[in-house]
């Protein structure tokens, strides 16, 4: 499959919505813009021609972000200089228009962003000086309530060509490109280091993890929530005999998954995460442990 754009303009972001419509936006353009394309099951894919469904004007900027929403409603872009993100709301039938009422503005040049299906956005920035990067960041954006829920710093640690990094900030600081996945890890690629980096945990689900010591299980724990019933959110303990890829899932009583809320390797040793469900129904919910080949599960009641 591929389709030729009907641009001679640098394209500088893409993003795909769930019916396969492809979204890219032009850069260092007479005019930028986003073009939207037929969904990659088009024929036009097989022909390797095609046209573009819709164009959306961008303000004269130099957009190397961009991100859509899983329907293809919601189209955010980032402009590098002024550092805004701006979004654009309507489909491909009806066409766009900017969301005036929305305002996101970061500390220094904006490079990138991606979006999590819990309502968050998340945004890389540089902070340049003297021609070089002083240090980069990513800041965790509720889009709901346009604040910022979180802001980490990763910048250079050591001198001449040693990079350094410890459990809260990174030792590459050139973060050119974002992406979270569906567990909420996110993933920064810095462009003069030529490295990837995960961060572990989740934001967007309120979840804070820490580690601690202490006699360990011959099998994996999992500690009965608190408080338990809840409300807004409730504390997860887990104890693990020995290091080992975890994976929380939380089912409803149906035996749908809800939400993924770890999926990622722990050390042996006591852990807590918190847990704030976002748009759950009151009810009953099931929270699924599994470490290795041990499966346990523990019952949480969420009351609204």
């Amino acid at each position: 499959y591929r389709l030729a754009t009907l641009s001679s303009d640098t394209l500088c972001a893409i993003d795909v919505d769930d019916e396969g419509r492809v979204f890219v936006a032009t850069c260092n353009a007479s005019q930028d813009r986003v073009e939207i394309y037929p969904s990659i099951l088009d024929d036009q894919w097989i022909n390797h021609e095609g046209d573009i469904l819709v164009t959306i004007p961008l303000p004269d900027g130099l957009y190397y972000g961009m991100c859509v929403s899983e329907d293809g409603t919601q189209v955010y872009v980032s402009e590098y200089y002024s550092a805004m993100i701006h979004r654009y709301t309507g489909s491909p039938a009806a066409g766009y228009a900017l969301d005036t009422g929305f305002a996101i503005q970061v500390d220094s040049v904006a490079t990138a962003i991606d979006m999590d299906d819990q309502g968050y956005l998340y945004v890389v920035s540089d902070h340049w000086r003297e021609r070089t990067y002083e240090y980069s960041q990513f800041w965790v954006v509720d889009l709901a309530s346009q604040t910022v829920t979180d802001k980490v710093d990763m910048y250079w640690q050591g001198g001449g060509d040693i990079y350094g990094a410890s459990e809260t900030s990174a030792g590459y600081y050139s973060a050119v490109d974002i992406e979270v996945d569906e567990a909420g890890n996110v993933y920064v690629v810095h462009d003069y280091a030529w490295a990837v980096e995960k961060w572990a945990g989740s934001p967007s689900t309120g979840v804070e993890e820490v580690q601690s010591g202490g006699d360990l299980p011959r099998t994996p724990v999992l500690v009965r929530n608190h408080p338990n019933p809840f409300n807004a959110s409730t504390e997860i303990r887990y104890h693990l005999p020995a290091e080992a890829r975890v994976r929380l899932d939380v089912f409803n009583v149906a035996g749908q998954r809800v939400e993924l809320l770890l999926d990622d390797r722990r050390a042996a040793g006591e852990h807590r995460l918190r847990w704030n469900p976002k748009g759950l129904p009151s009810g009953i919910y099931f929270i699924r442990l599994r470490a290795g080949a041990e499966t346990v599960t523990a019952k949480a009641v969420l009351v609204r």
